[in-house]
């Protein structure tokens, strides 16, 4: 599922209730950071979108330098460094707005809804693999987020990662 992509209930082969369907997206820190705003004109400012194992923003509130690629435009060193303080950072020099990660203010992990209907709380300690790993061997195993984010994997979570 993504920006303008329409699916079927019934292509979500691992169940409802083994798939993430929304997660919070924490609002900006700085006026010009449009994440968690709805719609202004890129995909990060609304969007949770590559954010799994095979990316650099995976996991909730993940503090990667290379985190969510959603802002694009000219920052202030103060604005950087109010950003990375506050694990919000972003791609600084890059003007791809494509990604965005699940993110809050609560301690300890976010608020996700599943593609059942229900809503849990999710811990940031949640079993994410490695960083930025490229899917090129038979024996790759998807961590327990990218197997939750996944809608047609054939896997299932077993027990939800929750706190």
């Amino acid at each position: 599922m993504g920006p303008n992509v329409a699916a079927k209930m019934k292509g979500i082969t691992d169940g409802t209730s083994n798939t993430l369907m929304l997660g919070e997206v924490r609002a900006g820190v700085i006026p010009a950071d449009r994440r968690g705003t709805w719609a202004l004109g890129q995909a990060g400012a609304s969007v949770l979108a590559w954010f799994g194992q095979t990316g650099d923003d995976n996991g909730p509130n993940v503090c990667s330098p290379w985190a969510d690629d959603t802002f694009g435009g000219a920052l202030t060193e103060a604005d950087k460094d109010l950003m990375t303080r506050e694990c919000m950072s972003d791609q600084f020099d890059s003007n791809d707005q494509k990604q965005a990660t699940v993110r809050s203010t609560h301690p300890g992990g976010v608020n996700i809804g599943l593609a059942d209907g229900s809503a849990h709380f999710i811990s940031n300690e949640v079993d994410i693999g490695g960083l930025g790993q490229a899917v090129s061997s038979s024996n790759w195993k998807m961590s327990v987020w990218d197997t939750f984010i996944a809608s047609a994997d054939d896997q299932t979570i077993g027990k939800m990662p929750i706190q």
